[in-house]
């Protein structure tokens, strides 16, 4: 079998083709949203008691905290670790 194009010779360029775009069918862009409207409380939320229990236990919590007294330098207290 033998080639047509000699030793050296180089094919020549072919123009390298983009491809077509075609235009796709119009569709919506924006997402579409859903209803919000719910006649029940998301399980999520908290009720309105579990909230005001939740409010009393961070007071107490934050009151402990303030009265605490940090230990004295040098009285042998360590923070665990």
């Amino acid at each position: 079998m033998t080639s047509s194009h000699s030793p050296g010779a180089t094919k020549p360029s072919t123009p390298k083709r983009t491809p077509r775009r075609t235009k796709a069918p119009a569709e919506p862009t924006q997402l579409r949203l859903l209803d919000g409207g719910r006649a029940t409380p998301r399980a999520w939320q908290l009720d309105a008691r579990t909230r005001r229990i939740g409010r009393e236990r961070v007071a107490e919590a934050r009151e402990i905290l303030r009265r605490a007294q940090p230990p004295e330098p040098g009285s042998g207290h360590q923070i665990a670790g």
